[in-house]
């Protein structure tokens, strides 16, 4: 899977294009034509650049990620505790994921988990994710040392929590209550008050 820094702004385009038809009309309703009449192409430029709409939703997730990352570090640069960063990412990266899903049409398919080409695009999301965890989670290496883990490791556990509890939780207080318990773990794992 490649990355979408290189992107030009037709790409970027069909992408956000997409993200609003699947928003709108689910993503098993949602056509390649549907897509392309949204961003104002043909359907032959639009499958010149994708040969499919998984194709089309896999760019469009590693896209979505790669610009969350981006917003994540900047709203970090503002914050002084990591307290504050895991709520930043925390919103970001899982609740403002769970809210735009519950509000999509065929959202149970989506909320239950990707299968099939969804594996490998949500994989290298969780990879871009991991990776930022595990800079916020660095300063604290001797901490996770005395709990035999460190940074990677522990940033690949609150990732896998925290993203199991959005597939799982039946509302967005319960989504909540979960990410709370978590977030309260890690700051006493962290040694962090």
């Amino acid at each position: 899977m490649s990355s979408c820094n290189g992107m030009n702004q037709k790409q970027i385009n069909i992408l956000l294009a997409a993200v609003d038809v699947f928003s709108r009309y689910g993503f098993k309703k949602t056509t390649m034509g549907d897509i392309a009449d949204h961003v104002g192409i043909s359907r032959q430029t639009l499958y010149a650049s994708y040969p499919n709409k998984e194709e089309v939703l896999a760019a469009a997730m590693l896209f979505l990620t790669e610009k969350t990352m981006v917003e994540v570090r900047e709203l970090w640069q503002n914050q002084n505790t990591i307290s504050e960063k895991v709520d930043t990412f925390f919103e970001h990266t899982i609740l403002k994921y769970f809210r735009a899903v519950q509000s999509m049409p065929d959202s149970e398919d989506l909320l239950s988990g990707p299968d099939g080409f969804g594996k490998d695009a949500l994989k290298h999301v969780d990879q871009l994710k991991t990776e930022l965890l595990a800079e916020l989670f660095s300063p604290y290496e001797t901490p996770l040392a005395k709990l035999d883990t460190n940074p990677k490791d522990f940033a690949d556990f609150v990732l896998k929590s925290a993203s199991g509890f959005k597939y799982s939780a039946e509302s967005e207080d319960q989504l909540l209550k979960l990410l709370g318990s978590l977030k309260q773990s890690m700051m006493l794992m962290l040694a962090e008050k």
